[in-house]
């Protein structure tokens, strides 16, 4: 019996947790760094996958300047309200045998 080892190699790098971020200016423009993805935006709320977890921005007239994927920076203008982390649960085995 003949055994063959293969070696599979990834196209892609391994993606680096990025530095995050958050600069406020008089709560009329935000700079974020660490962002990974936007999962949504509107004139109220923008909410994005930070290398740090789920972060919503609320507030007025919410409008997304510059995004760029590469290295994770965002900024945005508009009247900001509101910045919340989304809570982290805990898997669903370590809740149901706590």
């Amino acid at each position: 019996m003949e055994i063959k080892q293969t070696t599979t190699l990834s196209s892609s790098p391994p993606k680096l947790k990025l530095p995050h971020t958050i600069t406020l200016e008089a709560r009329s423009k935000a700079i974020l760094t660490g962002v990974e993805n936007v999962l949504g935006a509107s004139e109220e709320i923008v909410n994005l996958i930070t290398s740090e977890g789920t972060l919503s921005l609320f507030g007025k007239g919410l409008k997304i300047q510059k995004f760029n994927i590469d290295d994770g920076s965002l900024s945005l203008v508009g009247t900001i309200d509101c910045i919340k982390y989304a809570a982290v649960k805990a898997p669903l085995l370590k809740r149901l045998f706590r």
